[in-house]
């Protein structure tokens, strides 16, 4: 049964509260024009990037680069909607700049960039591995990113979704 008292010491209040503004930062950063910001970076940043190729390399490592300062909650649908129109200029489909946040926001070059990374590192009570140990194969997993990325590139054009 859940009474006042199990309200107070089962649940994890900290955990809930910091999920619920991981959440609403999205939605913030909109609230703000905090996308129409990035998107004008991204486009002074790139110049006219009309190559697929190039367009989703730029993607991944811009990804790459605001998931060092923000959380994968909120890197992904900024990320999404930003690099829509840098995107749709080099003739992508805004639905393969939600794979590439998605995917490549997902990566881990630190250790607290990851939940499924840290659950399994405290989960074997940090006696499994160590985090210098994890680097190499996170770089690894980046690269395989990228390349899973760019391999799908004719795919995606025989799909329709990749124009040029």
């Amino acid at each position: 049964m859940l009474d006042r008292t199990a309200l107070q010491e089962l649940v994890d209040w900290s955990f809930l509260l910091f999920m619920g503004m991981a959440f609403s930062l999205a939605d913030l950063a909109a609230h703000v024009g905090a996308d129409a910001w990035f998107t004008i970076r991204a486009r002074v940043a790139l110049g006219d990037v009309t190559s697929p190729a190039a367009a989703v390399t730029a993607a991944v490592l811009i990804t790459v680069a605001v998931r060092f300062a923000l959380p994968w909650q909120t890197a992904v649908p900024l990320l999404t909607v930003a690099l829509t129109p840098f995107a749709q200029a080099a003739g992508l489909s805004p639905l393969i700049m939600g794979l590439v946040a998605l995917k490549a926001g997902n990566l881990f070059l630190l250790p607290q960039q990851s939940p499924y990374y840290l659950t399994l590192y405290y989960g074997t009570e940090e006696r499994a591995f160590g985090h210098r140990d994890a680097r190499p194969f996170a770089w690894v997993y980046a690269g395989a990113v990228l390349a899973g990325f760019l391999l799908s590139l004719p795919s995606w054009r025989a799909l329709g979704l990749v124009s040029g």
